[in-house]
């Protein structure tokens, strides 16, 4: 037999292409009302579904409904594709924001949570099913296969919902977050094996112990696999793709391609993809290779247009006509009281067993009280096994709409009333939108072979190791070919220096400049140049391969100079960090509090005096820079508390604020200067700046160059 691609009809892809485009656009409409309005844009994405569907629009004028909701069975299952697309890369971000090492640290506060949060209402699900009438249900001589379908259908968490509720409302990084999806995960993992032993209980094989049993077992199989074979098979393949390719977006490809490839093999063994999705997002979240810019694409990627289609497609599978008789009306209202008391007071019972305040407890149960789309699958799958009629379907789904269009402004009220935590704003603050931990990810730094390990390479590795950040590290050495036995050697003498040992390699090739930067465009995020020599001609900065990177270099580059590191004190005991209020500066000042240790930092900023040129009175605006001067000390005061570093500010005022840093360094005898740039000029001369180059030439001691592109 032959197998062939069956093409859909004209017809259908000309249905489907309109009904995305109208979701997209409805869907980002209300989601942006409903942000105007103080609230996340997940609720206005699930509105615009239901003012769309059949609860109004498509009611009320038919000929319109019938481009948004495709009649033909082919044209349904490939928009419901378009929305499986939008919940598989949505649990993918939900998992690669996921911080492991976090979870661990409230561990017992999520499992508690998530205890409360399961039991109860499950339990309040198995009693309310008790008195729903037998014409409600899909079968009426199967009401035990019924109580233990409504009670997991209640116990459910959406966990695309709740994570696109904490994106909204910028908690996805804070503790309060990451507890939510570590109770989330608890949940929804138990509640995926509870289903399906409700489906084995259902089907022919009886629901005998044993078949119970082998419902379950693919899914803790599927976990435990993926946390041991399947993570070390991801992140090898991560570190071959970066380090062997050449296509600038090969890590996001191999990403989403494994977030679909995992959540096919979970549909494969009878667990539903997302949970493959979310699952393969924390084990490639917690690689220190994988790039920042390439989450931050994803997130654009997908919350500019499959997550609101997503959510408009939910919103678009409810009835509330199918409601209006009475009985179900009462019905609809005790199903969704149940699950809403159940969801939050469980989640909060638990919370507060764990220890936790009144309105944080409270936050927790109201976050997870989202169904969302997994509370429509549920429905859907219960409706196709005869399990629910169609009557008591609408009753499940519009719980699940209603639960997660009112979980938004829930949770940002019971928030506002709990207190920061000093301890998790100064986490937020060292991260400064950096990723898990801040500071790089992925470092590259070129080793030039030489007789013995020189200063510069000693200092290179205090820089990683007062960081603290645990990036990977890569050496590389050029050699010739008849130099490559050398390069290997003294690589791996330079390997011993550092915290712990990076990967190491030695590439072949004339051109180091060109042989560095193919080295750099692999992902790195950092590039770390050691320049000891003294400043150059007018025709050369430091030297024509430091040069040349620095100018060219793909990614953010880290120059360490100064003349005599060997006889400078190191690490240093007074850092000097000069700000101008700049990105580049923050970048810099981030850098110098990282690596200071036990050090004093001083952070100045120079304003820039001048006399008026026709009256020599003072410039009119010099109020204005004192002000602004006055900000930039205190912004920085306020990062070095984060970062627990004694430090001190200091706001001088001179002509030349070039002069005025190198004045600085002697007074305060500072053993380091940090300095921060953002200069990629395209001239065949490396120029930083004519103040960075003074500071360069006339320093007394090391001048560390951060330049991010």
């Amino acid at each position: 037999m032959v197998l062939s691609l069956v093409p859909a009809s004209h017809e259908d892809i000309l249905h489907v292409l309109v009904a995305f485009t109208v979701l997209l656009v409805a869907a980002r409409l209300a989601g942006e009302m409903v942000a105007r309005l103080g609230q996340p844009s997940v609720a206005g994405e699930i509105l615009a579904g239901v003012l769309l569907g059949p609860s109004v629009l498509s009611a009320l004028v038919p000929e319109i409904g019938a481009w948004i909701i495709p009649e033909s069975a082919e044209a349904g299952r490939l928009l419901e594709m378009m929305g499986l697309i939008g919940a598989i890369l949505l649990l993918l971000i939900t998992g690669l924001e996921t911080d492991i090492p976090l979870i661990r640290r409230h561990a017992r506060t999520a499992t508690w949570i998530a205890a409360g949060g399961l039991i109860v209402p499950f339990a309040a699900g198995l009693a309310v099913s008790v008195v729903v009438p037998d014409s409600a249900l899909g079968d009426p001589g199967s009401r035990r296969v019924f109580a233990l379908f409504l009670a997991t259908a209640l116990a459910v968490s959406a966990i695309p919902v709740v994570a696109k509720v904490l994106l909204d409302l910028g908690l996805i990084r804070k503790d309060f977050g990451q507890t939510v999806l570590a109770a989330g995960m608890i949940d929804d993992t138990v509640a995926w094996v509870l289903l399906s032993i409700v489906v084995a209980l259902a089907g022919d094989e009886g629901g005998g112990l044993a078949g119970i049993l082998g419902a379950a077992a693919p899914i803790l199989v599927f976990l435990a696999v993926v946390a041991t074979v399947g993570r070390r098979f991801l992140v090898g393949l991560l570190a071959l793709v970066q380090d062997r390719g050449k296509s600038p977006d090969r890590v996001f490809t191999l990403v989403v391609a494994s977030a679909f490839g995992v959540g096919a093999i979970a549909q494969a063994i009878g667990v539903e993809a997302v949970l493959g999705a979310f699952v393969a997002g924390i084990v490639f979240g917690q690689s220190p290779r994988l790039p920042a810019e390439m989450v931050r694409r994803l997130h654009t990627f997908t919350l500019a247009v499959f997550a609101p289609v997503f959510f408009a497609i939910a919103g678009l599978k409810v009835r509330i006509g199918d409601l209006l008789d009475g009985d179900l009306i009462l019905m609809t209202f005790a199903v969704l009281g149940v699950a809403v008391a159940g969801k939050v007071g469980g989640a909060y019972l638990g919370a507060r067993l764990a220890g936790q305040r009144h309105w944080i407890a409270l936050a927790y149960g109201s976050a997870l009280n989202a169904r969302g789309a997994v509370g429509i699958i549920i429905a859907s799958i219960g409706l196709d096994l005869g399990i629910l009629s169609p009557e008591l379907y609408s009753v499940v789904v519009v719980t699940a709409v209603v639960t997660s269009v009112v979980a938004p402004p829930m949770v940002r009220w019971c928030i506002s009333k709990v207190e920061p935590d000093p301890e998790e704003e100064r986490r937020l603050a060292l991260e400064g939108g950096e990723g898990h931990g801040g500071g790089p990810r992925r470092v590259l730094i070129p080793i030039r072979p030489r007789t013995g390990i020189a200063p510069v390479h000693r200092v290179v590795a205090d820089i990683l190791r007062m960081g603290k950040s645990n990036p990977s590290v890569t050496l590389l050495a050029v050699a010739r070919k008849e130099e490559r036995a050398v390069a290997a050697w003294f690589v791996d003498e330079v390997a011993g220096l550092f915290p712990s040992r990076p990967s190491t390699r030695v590439v072949t090739g004339a051109d180091p400049v060109r042989s560095i930067l193919d080295a750099a465009s692999a992902d790195y995020d950092l590039l770390i140049l050691g320049a000891p020599e003294s400043p150059g001609t007018a025709d050369v900065l430091f030297n024509p391969v430091v040069d040349d990177l620095a100018r060219l270099a793909p990614c953010s580059t880290l120059i360490v100079t100064g003349r005599d590191l060997d006889e400078v004190a190191w690490p240093p005991r007074r850092i000097l960090i000069p700000s101008d209020g700049s990105p580049a500066a923050e970048r810099a000042a981030r850098l110098g509090l990282r690596i200071a240790g036990d050090a004093e930092v001083i952070g100045l900023h120079v304003v820039e005096q001048y006399a008026h040129a026709r009256t020599g009175a003072p410039e009119p605006s010099m109020d204005r820079r004192r002000r602004q001067a006055s900000e930039i000390v205190e912004g920085f005061e306020r990062l070095a508390s984060a970062y627990g570093i004694r430090s001190k500010t200091e706001v001088r005022h001179a002509p030349i604020i070039a002069d005025a840093i190198v004045a600085a360094a002697v007074d305060h005898r500072a053993d380091l200067v940090v300095l921060g740039t953002d200069l990629r000029p395209g001239s065949v001369r490396l120029h930083l700046g004519n103040r960075v180059e003074t500071v360069l030439r006339t320093a007394p001691c090391p001048v560390f160059i951060l330049n991010t592109p």
